[in-house]
């Protein structure tokens, strides 16, 4: 795994492949609030022990063959660089498993990333990203969203990835994890006085892919 002014990826890796940091992650999904007329205590109930409904979008779902593009954001919104990326999602024999494998620049041989996507525990939206050299990511389902946040050296991560229809997107923000401001706040909606530390986004990365294949 590599990232962006942390640690250094081996040299013999093309330079836009040295400067990715490790694609996954989406964009953020907005909530919407409604009013809703008021229902019976009964009603509400019911539903509240009804089931759950089956979820229309989730990692086990997103088995195929995607491929889009991959940009690297520099300052404010310039454009560092763009390279094509597929992305193959397949069931392994491993109960629970499944290949995640990036290509870039369609050089299968050299920019290559493949790792194995475990579950850990389905209904609760547990699972585990295995890059396959010892580092192990744990992921959370969450809102349709899966989302790792881990640090490699002074860098905290975030990867988010999400499905809606057929386009997948994945979305990396990074940050150093020295605060660059500290405040306390003040009256009803002063966090009671906690201290409330804000860190500044050093990079970020979006891929855009559409699904080619399942």
């Amino acid at each position: 795994m590599t990232v962006t002014g942390a640690i250094a990826p081996p040299q013999r890796w093309p330079s836009f492949l040295r400067e990715i940091a490790w694609v996954r992650r989406v964009w953020l999904a907005g909530t919407l609030l409604v009013a809703a007329p008021v229902m019976p205590l009964r009603s509400v109930m019911a539903q509240s022990a009804a089931p759950a409904p089956a979820r229309a979008s989730s990692p086990e779902a997103w088995t195929g063959t995607w491929r889009g593009v991959l940009t690297t954001y520099g300052a404010v919104d310039s454009v560092k660089f763009t390279v094509p990326v597929t992305l193959t999602i397949a069931p392994l024999a491993e109960a629970g498993a499944y290949r995640w494998r990036h290509v870039y620049a369609n050089d299968s041989t050299r920019n290559v990333k493949d790792y194995v996507l475990r579950t850990i525990d389905a209904a609760a939206g547990r699972y585990a990203t295995d890059e396959n050299n010892g580092i192990v990511l744990d992921e959370q389902f969450v809102g349709g969203m899966l989302v790792s946040v881990f640090q490699v050296g002074e860098q905290v991560i975030e990867n988010r990835t999400e499905v809606r229809g057929d386009t997948l997107v994945q979305d990396l923000l990074a940050w150093r994890r020295t605060a660059v401001r500290e405040t306390r706040g003040t009256g009803p909606n002063g966090e009671q006085g906690a201290p409330v530390s804000s860190f500044r986004v050093t990079s970020r990365q979006r891929s855009v892919l559409v699904r080619a294949g399942r």
